[in-house]
């Protein structure tokens, strides 16, 4: 068994018998073991404030199902725009249950106009309401007046061969309102309504506006519609 000699005593040892020292080995580096980089987290689409349970807030805890809370919105939104339930006019006095239509007053060369639009006026009430509708003031809840202030009749197009007209745009201006027979006083009006439409015309026809025509029937329907309408959202 060899003995350990201590470092300093070969030292010394090889310094008294004049052979130099064996040069010393190297440090060998330390080799450090290469870091793995680790891939990047995969998006989920959700923002780290809302991962880390920041300001974002999932609908699933906050008490109220996405459905619901949509519903409340819609409902938020329709009870501040004016929309009432159907078969109630939000413009009519509380209780009324008769409304008279009388015949407008005419003030054109087309009689036949302002029968047309009491009577499509007539029907839309009782399309629009529960409430009974009638021609006379008497015995009703509210009166619906209404002039027919003038029409006008345009040409729009023409024949290129003879140079007739074949289509003519009518425009009709109106007054309308309404007022409430307990107190007589209004509770609607709208003296500015114009209303338009076009039809068509043979390049033989000298007149202009037929009463009687497709065209007339459908802007009295029109008519009709939007006053009621305009009635029953006033307010």
């Amino acid at each position: 068994m060899k003995a350990i000699v201590p470092l300093e005593a070969a030292g010394r040892r090889h310094e008294q018998s004049g052979r130099p020292l064996p040069p010393r080995r190297p440090a060998r580096p330390q080799r450090r073991r290469p870091v793995e980089a680790r891939p990047p987290a995969a998006s989920t689409g959700v923002p780290s404030a809302q991962r880390k349970g920041g300001s974002g807030s999932d609908p699933a805890k906050s008490g109220k199902p996405p459905l619901l809370a949509a519903l409340l919105v819609l409902l938020a939104l329709f009870s501040g725009c004016g929309y009432h339930v159907a078969g109630r006019g939000a413009a009519l006095p509380a209780g009324t249950r008769v409304i008279a239509v009388l015949a407008f007053a005419n003030h054109t060369a087309q009689p036949r106009l302002s029968q047309m639009v009491s009577a499509a006026v007539a029907r839309e009430f009782e399309l629009q309401t529960r409430d009974r509708v009638q021609a006379a003031a008497a015995g009703s809840d509210v009166v619906v007046h209404g002039n027919v202030v003038s029409v006008a009749a345009t040409p729009v197009t023409f024949d290129t061969t003879s140079g007739h007209a074949t289509t003519v745009e009518v425009v009709v201006h109106l007054q309308a309102w309404v007022t409430a027979t307990a107190t007589g006083k209004e509770v609607f009006r709208n003296n500015d309504l114009v209303f338009h439409d076009q039809y068509q015309i043979s390049t033989q026809e000298q007149n202009f506006i037929e009463e009687d025509s497709i065209a007339f029937q459908r802007l009295s329907q029109t008519i009709a519609q939007t006053l009621v309408s305009d009635i029953l959202e006033a307010f």
